[in-house]
């Protein structure tokens, strides 16, 4: 009975003393997830199809780089070429489609979210519309690799 209770008391302050190292209770408002691994890749806007702009967005774990000529209207606001930080969360998801919300910051600042929708056509490619509230027009892209 006595090993016992040592042996609890001495698991309890072991997990007491390595609490803190594991920085469990990290409050910092930059602390985030990740990328659904079905958003990562090379995400390019199809030949044609946005005639004012040609983007690519490169998603990786937790980053997102968008790169191209002229930023397409719901990516307009974050900064070109630059590996920005972000975490993707779904919220819906069926047989032929997944929804859900981006997350990116830029600038020290978490932006306003990009609700996206993916999809494959009948050919099986894997299709990308992002819609921004701050945006006039949505964004299609087309799976690259």
């Amino acid at each position: 009975m006595k090993r016992s209770i040592m042996t609890t008391g001495l698991i309890m302050l072991t997990a007491v003393l390595l609490l803190p190292a594991c920085n469990i209770t990290n409050n910092d408002s930059s602390s985030f997830s990740n990328f659904n691994h079905e958003l990562r890749g090379t995400w390019e806007t199809p030949q044609g199809m946005h005639y004012f702009s040609a983007a690519t967005v490169l998603i990786d774990y937790d980053t997102i780089t968008i790169t191209g000529t002229g930023r397409p209207q719901p990516l307009d606001y974050f900064t070109p070429g630059s590996q920005l930080r972000g975490y993707s969360e779904e919220t819906y998801k069926s047989l032929d489609k997944v929804e859900g919300t981006i997350y990116i910051k830029d600038k020290g600042t978490w932006q306003s979210p990009i609700h996206y929708t993916m999809w494959r056509d009948t050919a099986n490619q894997k299709w990308l519309t992002l819609k921004s509230s701050n945006a006039f027009f949505d964004l299609t892209l087309c799976y690259q690799q």
